[in-house]
């Protein structure tokens, strides 16, 4: 279990008790608590107010610590599985862990659904990854569940089963030694010293303003501990004129012997209403928090009362309009007007009839049946750890090699320590890991796929099938097989992929270690056969060293010819390469400087042309899945054979389309143009001032169409050569504005249309496209008969195709 503050450390505790009667006697409970779970024999690893934080702004200082302490706890619970995770509230840092854990093959409970029903309603989206179950205090969650497909029990709400019916005012003051008779006010400011340091002086101060308008009224003030009470101090000292007692603890008595009460938002509200008393909810925040808040907040209302109600049923006075003043006037209506008093306590009264559903007991119930009905289902990914098999691979990157995985079933009778995320250790540590691995392992499996299958069927599908090899050959057939990364290989038992899996499960880092180790010694033998690369040092990576000796030798049999032809510059397939860093940069650069136009130049005549007009490019950039097709190699040959190594990036296909956005207009000389023959799947929202497509029929033949409905978001103009021809309606219909060019007999419309956007005309076109679809406003085309205005400078180094006038 992990509770979060102390309304979870009490819920908890609640909950631990129903469930003692329920599960065998050795059942242990564990995780991170307070002292009322603790009380009860819980096992607090750490206490639950180092993760009570409220605030955006506030979390900032404490994100260090709370995220130390959450990775710590999930190498536990992953090292050592429970039967069930029980997330109690604290829905930031739970959500996340149980997501984890749940990948894993840990079943998870998250009791207390996050208000996504009032703000942040996009949780809901990580609450199905996260949960098996969600246990809610509310009647209406579950519905809300259910067409999300997430599994909901609506439970009760604890506060409702452990408050009476009908409050006895009268015993109450007699408990804290109060008059019986005369008005007392209740002020609860907040239970953190956050919200001390904002909303107590407020409170205080017009607490001072309404004792001087009835100098007969009394106050109470329930301190949530004694640091708080200790923080309040210095605060209550400037108003001596106060009738004022102070509290440790004990709200609940504090509610029930008041005659109204000036509240800070949160759980608090609802103990008021269900003790039937009227309020002022109010509530102060940083100005950063309250402008987040704001925009993510779905609700006119924050106080618990008013959201039941469906409607405002009492005063809410927020951030500025919080000031003294109003507080008093508001408290003082509430005070003194019993009509709404009488109404107050109708409405309060049914809330606690609907919330009172011995939620302890029912939420036990649910917990117990659920353990009860994945009781197959846990088996098979907690108890036989001798069926689980881990598996990873080493090697995807590299310009040369083999693709190694590896599988490997532990043994829990003869332990390994030091097991890691092979990348974190060094070599010494990882071969002396190795040999324990072989020898107290209960199966493993080392297989390959070979450099002829990578090219074959490319990276990843050679990787997948090295590791149905590791699996299928393990000498015990496992139950279930958990792999690194984000998606399984096809294999006969069940399998799981877990991301970062290789940090954090130990049969997937003893699978990391055998696959690295092994292509290591394999490269090893390469460099004794071909020491002219270097593989003994860079292990076939595409280091300054590896790709100088490619450049100066060539490549071997053993080099992945896939990864591009014969010329092998570079292939990025990480977001933390630096090669990718510095495109981003060039990306922003050239965005800073707002030119106009894409220029994508599919056509290889194109970029043969432009070689002999104009020469090197600045980049040539090349979808990886362009050359897995060995003819589409043989074409690209002559063209790709023609540019510096220095100047050529081969992308993954993933990547090429983040990174489209690189190939704005061209700019002078110094062009970067892509060769990507079949169109790439774009994987982000795309904004640009100006599309230039060359030969739309042929995108629309590549399935583009579908893609840029998809995905294209207010375009604010087209712009396309040939008057038009060939342009499907759908394509227009995208077009804020759209810019039709002329186009001379034999030229490439992509340099007109370039020439045209960068052009005095081409950049009033695109100035008009977007102010109508600033304004949401499209027309058809609209064409451009006045192509002379173009001069020799806007077209150098576009018109290439032949050397003719813009006339």
């Amino acid at each position: 279990m992990v509770a979060g503050e102390a309304s979870g450390d009490l819920l908890a505790a609640a909950l631990i008790q129903q469930l003692t009667s329920r599960l065998p006697a050795a059942s242990m409970y564990f995780g991170i608590g307070g002292p009322k779970m603790t009380a009860l024999g819980f096992n607090a690893r750490w206490p639950s107010e180092k993760l009570s934080v409220r605030g955006y702004v506030e979390a900032l200082r404490n994100i260090p610590e709370i995220l130390r302490i959450r990775s710590a706890l999930k190498r536990q619970l992953l090292a050592a599985p429970p039967t069930v995770f029980v997330g109690i509230d604290a829905p930031d840092f739970n959500l996340g862990l149980e997501a984890q854990l749940r990948r894993a093959g840990i079943p998870t409970i998250h009791f207390i659904s996050p208000s996504i029903w009032a703000w942040r309603g996009a949780r809901i989206k990580k609450i199905q990854r996260a949960t098996d179950l969600m246990l809610c205090l509310f009647p209406f969650e579950p519905e809300i569940y259910a067409r999300a497909g997430v599994a909901a029990r609506y439970v009760g709400h604890p506060l409702a089963d452990v408050i009476p019916l009908v409050p006895n005012p009268v015993a109450a003051r007699r408990r804290l030694d109060l008059p019986v008779t005369g008005p007392i006010i209740a002020v609860l400011p907040g239970s953190r010293r956050s919200e001390i340091a904002l909303i107590a002086p407020t409170f205080l101060a017009a607490m001072a303003l309404m004792q001087a308008s009835e100098p007969g009224l009394r106050f109470i003030l329930p301190a949530a501990s004694a640091a708080i009470r200790a923080q309040l101090q210095p605060l209550i000292a400037k108003y001596p004129q106060l009738s004022l007692t102070v509290l440790e603890g004990d709200s609940h008595s504090a509610l029930e012997a008041a005659d109204a009460v000036l509240i800070a938002s949160g759980t608090a509200t609802l103990e008021a209403a269900l003790y039937k008393k009227p309020m002022v909810i109010s509530y102060q925040v940083p100005w950063l928090t309250a402008q987040i808040m704001k925009r993510q907040g779905y609700l006119p209302y924050v106080g618990l009362p008013n959201i039941l109600a469906g409607r405002f049923v009492v005063p809410e006075l927020l951030q500025h309009l919080a000031t003294p003043d109003a507080l008093a006037r508001a408290m003082m209506e509430q005070l003194n007007d019993h009509a709404n008093r009488d109404q107050l306590t109708q409405i309060f009264t049914q809330m606690h009839h609907t919330l009172k559903c011995d939620s302890a007991a029912v939420a036990a119930d649910a917990i117990t049946e659920f353990m009860q009905a994945s009781q197959r289902q846990a088996a098979q990914f907690v108890a036989p750890l001798k069926l689980i098999c881990g598996v990873d691979e080493a090697g995807r990157g590299p310009l040369a090699g083999p693709v190694v995985a590896a599988a490997v079933m532990l043994d829990a009778s003869r332990p390994i320590e030091g097991l890691a995320d092979s990348k974190t250790l060094s070599a010494k540590k990882r071969a002396l890991l190795f040999d324990l691995i072989c020898e107290r392992a209960l199966a493993f499996s080392i297989a390959s796929a070979s450099v002829d299958e990578i090219d074959r069927l490319n990276i990843l599908h050679a990787t997948m099938l090295a590791m149905q090899r590791a699996v299928e050959t393990l000498p015990i057939t496992p139950s279930l097989a958990k792999i690194d990364g984000n998606r399984c290989p096809p294999l006969k038992m069940q399998a799981l992929a877990i991301v970062r899996g290789d940090a954090l499960l130990p049969e997937i880092s003893a699978a990391s270690i055998l696959a690295k180790v092994t292509r290591d010694r394999m490269l090893l033998e390469l460099h004794a056969a071909h020491p002219e690369y270097g593989f003994a040092a860079h292990a076939g990576y595409g280091t300054p060293q590896h790709l100088a000796a490619l450049k100066q030798h060539g490549p071997c049999i053993h080099h992945r010819r896939s990864f591009a032809p014969t010329y092998i510059m570079k292939t990025i397939t990480a977001r933390d390469n630096p090669f990718f860093k510095r495109l981003k940069q060039l990306a922003g650069a050239l965005t800073r400087e707002r030119r106009a136009g894409q220029a994508l130049a599919e056509g290889l005549h194109l970029a043969s042309t432009y070689l002999d007009t104009l020469g090197q490019p600045r980049f040539c950039i090349i979808a990886e899945s362009t050359l897995s097709d060995h003819k589409m190699q043989h074409s690209l040959q002559p063209v790709i054979s023609r540019i510096e190594l220095a100047r050529m990036v081969v992308l993954s296909d993933t990547l090429f389309a983040q990174l489209s956005t690189l190939a704005r207009a061209a700019q002078g000389g110094n062009v970067i143009f892509l060769i990507d023959i079949p169109a790439p799947e774009l994987s982000q929202k795309i904004t640009r001032d100006c599309i230039i497509l060359d030969g739309v029929q042929d995108a629309d033949s590549h399935n583009a169409t579908s893609i840029y409905q998809q995905d294209l978001i207010k375009p604010f103009a087209w712009i396309w050569g040939n008057e038009g021809a060939g342009v499907s309606a759908t394509w227009r219909e995208h077009a804020a504005h759209s810019v039709t060019i002329p186009q001379p007999g034999g030229m490439e419309s992509i340099n007109v249309a370039a020439a045209a956007a960068n052009s005095k005309v081409g950049k009033k076109a695109i100035k008009k496209a977007r102010k109508k679809a600033s304004k949401k406003v499209r027309k058809k085309p609209w064409k451009i008969k006045e192509i002379m205005g173009l001069s020799d400078r806007d077209c150098e180094g576009l018109f290439v195709h032949h050397a003719i006038t813009p006339e």
